[in-house]
C-alpha cells in the first residue's frame, strides 16, 4: 500500500518532476539491485540509457557494480555496498518540489516537501519533518497474495507482471554487457 501511494504522489506531481535520485544496494545487482531497477520503472518510466561507472567486484554468483540509469528524464545513480556486510537498500528521489525517501527496502516512507526557508528570502529548503507515507512492508507477501488474486478474479491492473519482470531482466542484461565492456 505504502508503495502504491507513493507512485499515486508521484503521479499526482507532489514533488514536481524527478530529475535525480541515488539507489544504494547490497547483495548483489540481480539479488537486489533489480528490485529498485523494477521498482523504478514502475515509478519514472522506461530505462533511457546506461553507464557504467564502476565495475565492482564479483561476488556469489552475483557483481556490485556502481552505475548510472535514466528513467525517462531522471538520472539514478546507483552505488553498491560490500556484499558481505548487511543487505541494504534504498532509494532517495528528489524532485522540484521535494524529496522522497524509499527507505529500508520500502519499509519507511517519507516524502520532503520544499517550502520557503525562515532563515534567507527567496530560498527553498526542505520542510524540518518528513510526511511518513505508511508502507505495510511487514506483510508484503499477503499484499502481493492479494494483488494476484485480484487480478485474477476482478482482472484490476497490477503493478508487476511476467513482461515486466522480463524487462528488468533485458536491463539486468544491458548493465552485465556494459560491466564487461568496462573491465569487469
Amino acid at each position: 500500500p505504502g508503495t502504491l501511494a507513493l507512485k499515486a504522489r508521484l503521479a499526482a506531481g507532489d514533488l514536481g518532476k524527478i530529475d535525480k535520485g541515488q539507489a544504494w544496494y547490497a547483495k548483489g545487482l540481480v539479488h537486489n539491485a533489480s528490485h529498485n531497477i523494477d521498482l523504478l520503472r514502475w515509478l519514472l518510466g522506461e530505462v533511457s540509457g546506461i553507464v557504467v561507472l564502476q565495475p565492482g567486484r564479483d561476488v556469489e554468483h552475483d557483481c556490485e557494480p556502481d552505475f548510472l540509469i535514466r528513467f525517462g528524464d531522471a538520472e539514478i545513480w546507483f552505488l553498491a555496498h560490500r556484499h558481505e556486510n548487511y543487505s541494504f537498500g534504498n532509494l532517495d528521489l528528489l524532485g522540484e518540489q521535494g524529496r522522497a525517501v524509499y527507505g529500508s527496502g520500502g519499509n519507511r516512507i517519507e516524502l520532503w516537501r520544499a517550502e520557503a526557508s525562515a532563515v534567507f528570502a527567496g530560498y527553498r529548503t526542505l520542510a524540518q519533518m518528513p510526511e511518513i507515507i505508511p508502507s505495510a512492508m511487514s506483510r508484503y507477501q499477503m499484499h502481493v497474495l492479494d494483488a494476484l488474486w485480484n487480478t485474477v478474479t476482478d482482472h484490476r491492473e497490477h503493478t508487476s507482471d511476467g513482461e515486466n519482470a522480463l524487462a528488468t531482466l533485458r536491463v539486468l542484461d544491458r548493465i552485465k554487457i556494459l560491466r564487461a565492456q568496462h573491465g569487469g
